[in-house]
């Protein structure tokens, strides 16, 4: 019993830092991408990665606090004396749709991206404009109008969508497993007790 309280709490310990910690990323990402504050160097390597973003870093944003705040509610309901498994799984599949957002976002932009590109740099082109025109110039036109953003939001999405399906397993995946067994045990204990009421009903009865 001592045990189990003792992993609670470093449990419970491990989860708020992190989730501090994360917290605290995600609002510096968005208060750089938004301009409300400005790096000590602006045109740094990050600074470029958020700009190459482009719309799709308010989605990214958005969907992580969401996840923040699922898995906040998620580890509560892990933590109660009383489980409710149904309570528990709702919050899991909410976290996972979550995860599942940042893929979603990293290809629907993929392809927006490409799109755009391919569009804008290859509308009107002709054989007589690509004998006439330098390669580097096309595949910078490529780069600046829509491929960069295509390539980084795969990137992205990919790192955010794996990255948090690992962490939230490492952080809940043994005590889902738990709730799970716990569940399965009160379900074999109720389809127990009913096959020994129907039991002692047909004693009776006969």
């Amino acid at each position: 019993m001592g045990k189990d309280v003792k992993d609670k709490k470093s449990g419970s310990i491990i989860v708020k830092l992190l989730l501090v910690i994360l917290s605290w990323i995600v609002l510096l990402f968005v208060l750089e991408a938004m301009g409300v504050i400005v790096t000590v160097n602006r045109v740094s390597m990050i600074s470029k990665y958020i700009e190459y973003l482009g719309s799709s870093k308010y989605f990214f944003s958005i969907f992580f606090i969401c996840l923040i705040i699922t898995s906040i509610c998620l580890y509560k309901s892990l933590t109660e004396e009383d489980q409710n498994f149904q309570k528990i799984m709702y919050w899991n599949s909410l976290a996972d749709t979550f995860i599942i957002l940042f893929f979603a976002t990293g290809v629907i932009y993929t392809a927006i991206g490409m799109q755009t590109s391919f569009e804008t740099t290859l509308t009107g082109f002709d054989t007589k404009m690509a004998g006439s025109m330098n390669p580097m110039k096309i595949l910078s036109n490529l780069l600046d109008t829509g491929l960069l953003t295509a390539l980084f939001t795969t990137i992205v999405g990919g790192v955010l969508g794996y990255g948090c399906r690992l962490i939230k397993y490492l952080l809940f995946g043994y005590k889902l497993l738990n709730a799970k067994k716990t569940n399965d045990s009160k379900s074999f204990e109720q389809v127990m007790e009913r096959l020994d009421s129907i039991e002692s009903s047909l004693r009776k009865n006969s």
